[in-house]
C-alpha cells in the first residue's frame, strides 16, 4: 500500500492578510496542512519554501453551508467532481451537501451511500446535512454520529424527489432531539400557503412575476414565526436557509433579543439580483422562495449590516437543463447555479454599499463555518486552523462566461456579468489545487465531520460593531 502524500510546508506572505484580528501584512507559517503561526514579515523562518504574493489579499477558504449535488452515474445535475472544482475555483473550501439530492441522506445506510459516492472526486473538502422527513424520526441519531453538519428539512414541497414536507410535530420531536446534540435544524423556511395569495385565487405562473405572487413574504413570516416558538420550546439551534423575505427581519431579531439559539442567512442570487432587472421569462432565475423587488433586496442588505442575518449560502440548485427548459415557466425546475461565482456577486454588492472585505469574510467564511460545527478549524486565518487559504484580487473583475465556468451544466443566470474579484489560487490543507483558472493536482478534498456535541459559537450572540469593518 503507497504511503500517503505528506502536504507541504511553506510559508505564504502578503501584504494583506485577513485575519482574526484584522487586515495586515504578515507571513502565514504552514506545516502538515496546518496553520502554525501567523508572523510578522520580519521575522520569516528562512528554511521553508516561500511564497510572497505582494499586494494580492489572503483570506481564509469560504465554507458553503447549503449547495446540492448529485451524486455521479445518475445522468442528473451538478456531480461532486464538477461542483468541487467550480468550488476551489470561487475560493470555496468547503461545502456543506444538503440531502434533497441524488441519493437522498435520509437513513444512516444512505449517508454512508453518499459518502462511498464521492471517493477520488472531491477537489474541495465536503460535509453532509441529513434530513428530516416525516417517517425518519428514528434514523436521525445514527446520522449525528456519523458525524452530519446539520439536520435539513423544509415546510413545503419543493419538487424533489424523495423530500416529504415536515409539520409542526415532526420539528418538534427531532428539535428535543437534536437540542442534547447541539446539531442544528437547518430550514427551508416557506410555509404553506393554499391559494397563492393566502387563500386568494392563486395567479398565473406564466413567467417570474405569477411565480413571485405565488410564494408572497407572508410564506417566510409564518415559518419563522414557527420555529422561534419551536426553538424557545426545546433549545434546538435553529438556521434559517436562504431567507428572501424582508418580513421575517424582525421576527428573527426579537427572537435574539430573547437569547433564541436562532442564526439566519441568505444567498447570493436574493443580494445581487432584483425581480425588476431580471428576464421574466428565464427559468434560470427561477428559485424558492423567489427573487423579490430591489426594495426587498435592500432591506436584505441593511439586516446583512444590523447582524441580523449571518450569512451568505449559495443555495446552489443545477438541475439537468431539461427539467429548466420545460414547456412552460410553472413546469420548469427550481434551482439557481452560481456557486463558483459567489463570492464575486457578493463582493461587488457589498463594496456597492459600503461594506468591507472583513464582512465579506465573516459572512462567507468565519460564521456558516461555526454554525456547521469547524470552529476552531475552518473560517478563518488563525494557528491551529487548517491551511486552507485563498490569494485573489478583490479589486479584479471576474466576467462569467460558459468557457470558463466549471460546473457540470454551464447555464447559470450571471452569465454575461461582469463581477468583483479575481481567484489566482486556493489552498486546501495546504496544498494548492487551484491557479489562474485551472485546477491543480489530483482531487485531495475529504469527508469533514461536525465535533461531536459542540455548543458552537455561531449560536452565542456577539455586539456587531462595524467601527472598524469587524463583527466582534
Amino acid at each position: 500500500m503507497p504511503m500517503p502524500e505528506l502536504a507541504p510546508s511553506f510559508i505564504l506572505q502578503s501584504r494583506n492578510v485577513v485575519t482574526p484580528d484584522g487586515i495586515r501584512s504578515a507571513a502565514i507559517v504552514v506545516r502538515g496542512g496546518m496553520i502554525e503561526s501567523i508572523v510578522p514579515p520580519e521575522r520569516v523562518p528562512t528554511t521553508t519554501e516561500f511564497i510572497d504574493v505582494g499586494d494580492l489579499t489572503v483570506m481564509p477558504g469560504l465554507v458553503d453551508l447549503h449547495a446540492e449535488v448529485h451524486d455521479a452515474g445518475e445522468g442528473l445535475g451538478e456531480d461532486f467532481l464538477h461542483l468541487t472544482r467550480a468550488a476551489a475555483a470561487g475560493g470555496v473550501t468547503t461545502i456543506c451537501v444538503l440531502p434533497w439530492s441524488g441519493a437522498d441522506s435520509w437513513t444512516e445506510s444512505d449517508l454512508s451511500a453518499r459518502m462511498a459516492a464521492t471517493g477520488g472526486k472531491l477537489h474541495v473538502d465536503v460535509a453532509f446535512h441529513g434530513g428530516l422527513t416525516p417517517g425518519n424520526f428514528l434514523d436521525l441519531e445514527p446520522m449525528i454520529e456519523a458525524g452530519i453538519a446539520g439536520v435539513a428539512c423544509s415546510l413545503v414541497g419543493l419538487g424533489k424527489a424523495g423530500l416529504d414536507p415536515v409539520g409542526e410535530d415532526h420539528m418538534r420531536a427531532a428539535m428535543h432531539l437534536l437540542a442534547g446534540h447541539r446539531v442544528p435544524l437547518l430550514v427551508h423556511a416557506e410555509a404553506p400557503c393554499s391559494g397563492g395569495l393566502r387563500g386568494g385565487t392563486p395567479p398565473p405562473l406564466a413567467d417570474h412575476s405569477g411565480w413571485l405572487a405565488s410564494r408572497p413574504e407572508a410564506m417566510e413570516s409564518d415559518a419563522v414565526r414557527l420555529l422561534a416558538a419551536l426553538c424557545r420550546e426545546t433549545g434546538c439551534p435553529v438556521h434559517v436557509m436562504g431567507l428572501s423575505a424582508s418580513d421575517s427581519l424582525g421576527l428573527i431579531r426579537f427572537a435574539r433579543e430573547e437569547g433564541l439559539p436562532i442564526t439566519a442567512g441568505t444567498c447570493p442570487h436574493y443580494l445581487h439580483f432584483a425581480h425588476e432587472q431580471i428576464d421574466a421569462n428565464n427559468t434560470g432565475f427561477k428559485a424558492a422562495p423567489p427573487i423579490r423587488p430591489a426594495a426587498r433586496r435592500e432591506r436584505l442588505w441593511g439586516a446583512m449590516w444590523a447582524g441580523v442575518l449571518d450569512c451568505v449560502s449559495s443555495g446552489h440548485s443545477c438541475p439537468p437543463p431539461e427539467s429548466k427548459h420545460a414547456a412552460d415557466y410553472a413546469r420548469a425546475a427550481v434551482g439557481v447555479s452560481g456557486l463558483q461565482y459567489m463570492l464575486f456577486a457578493v463582493s461587488l454588492q457589498a463594496a456597492n454599499r459600503g461594506f468591507t472585505l472583513y464582512q465579506v469574510v465573516d459572512w462567507l467564511a468565519d460564521r456558516p463555518a461555526r454554525i456547521a460545527g469547524f470552529d476552531g478549524r475552518k473560517g478563518r486565518i488563525a494557528p491551529g486552523y487548517a491551511a486552507d487559504l485563498v490569494v485573489w484580487d478583490p479589486e479584479g473583475i471576474t466576467i462569467v462566461a460558459p468557457e470558463s465556468c466549471l460546473h457540470k451544466v454551464r447555464e447559470t443566470p450571471y452569465d454575461g456579468s461582469e463581477l468583483k474579484g479575481k481567484v489566482y489560487r486556493t489552498y486546501l490543507g495546504g496544498r494548492l489545487v487551484y491557479e489562474r483558472g485551472s485546477i491543480v493536482g489530483k482531487p485531495h478534498g475529504r469527508i469533514v465531520a461536525r465535533e461531536a456535541v459542540a455548543a458552537s459559537s455561531a449560536f452565542i450572540r456577539r455586539p456587531v460593531m462595524y467601527s472598524r469593518g469587524i463583527v466582534a
